[in-house]
């Protein structure tokens, strides 16, 4: 391969790199609101990313043309509301067991471990339905009385 040859393939690799970093990078502020740990509602923007799995932490801004950007994780607010999905700050058990068949064991005991998220509300009413998603893995808990209990599910 010659010299220009070997510079113009280095050229096009660095290219590509910096778009996919400048794509990845990209900040999409749209309509929501912060329900802060005092109960009041503060409107703004969040970084909206259409969140494959809940978000572990959030970005927000009351203004769209702001430089201050604040970020909030479960425990520094009550939850928050942007394009339509509504999402409750909780401290939940996680069931953690392996789902591969190769590695079911042959004892029900659940293995939990606690974590603070975002739950995302999927039907608001007299008992919510919330979702997590979190590690490839889909929870569902149903809220009533103020308590939040796990949907079970687990292979063995």
């Amino acid at each position: 391969m010659s010299t220009s040859n070997k510079r113009s393939a280095t050229f096009v690799l660095f290219l590509l790199f910096f778009v996919a970093h400048i794509s990845v990078a990209q900040k999409n502020f749209i309509k929501g609101s912060v329900i802060v740990n005092n109960g009041d509602t503060v409107s703004g923007f969040i970084d909206y990313k259409n969140w494959k799995s809940n978000p572990d932490k959030i970005f927000f801004k009351k203004e769209l043309a702001e430089e201050r950007i604040i970020s909030y994780q479960p425990l520094e607010i009550r939850g928050f509301q942007v394009s339509n999905d509504i999402y409750l700050s909780a401290i939940v058990d996680k069931e953690t067991s392996s789902l591969s068949t190769a590695s079911l064991t042959y004892f029900p005991e659940l293995n939990l471990v606690t974590d603070t998220v975002f739950l995302q509300t999927i039907i608001a009413g007299d008992r919510n339905l919330h979702y997590l998603r979190s590690e490839a893995r889909d929870y569902f808990y149903i809220e009533g009385e103020g308590k939040l209990e796990l949907l079970i599910y687990k292979r063995y």
